[in-house]
């Protein structure tokens, strides 16, 4: 996160401009296969940005009561309690998949 403060000063005001500090968190998702998945939710934006195979893709963020759903035109990705996945939505393949274990309660792969 960037924090920046500009001041201008002039004889009659001093003016003080805060920059906007985006709340981004960051995960690192392993599969079974090895395949490792970078997700970074920027909650300011309302956009997951994800990182696959060497690619980027942005996603917008929808409205979820739980968890987490982004999609665009050719991708969507969800996250639970329980799973995540990215898959490609027209020719309906999943790209990458995780199921939570039982044995830790942590996203593992299955």
């Amino acid at each position: 996160m960037i924090c920046s403060l500009v001041a201008c000063n002039s004889p009659e005001t001093t003016k003080k401009t805060l920059l906007n500090i985006d709340k981004i968190t960051k995960n690192v998702f392993t599969d079974r296969y090895g395949d490792k998945m970078e997700v970074a939710i920027n909650s300011t934006k309302k956009i997951v940005d994800i990182s696959l195979y060497g690619k980027r893709h942005t996603l917008k963020q929808n409205k979820t009561t739980s968890g987490v759903s982004a999609s665009n035109d050719t991708y969507e990705y969800t996250k639970t309690a329980n799973e995540v996945t990215f898959l490609k939505k027209d020719i309906d393949v999943v790209l990458f998949h995780l199921i939570k274990s039982t044995e830790n309660g942590k996203i593992m792969p299955h």
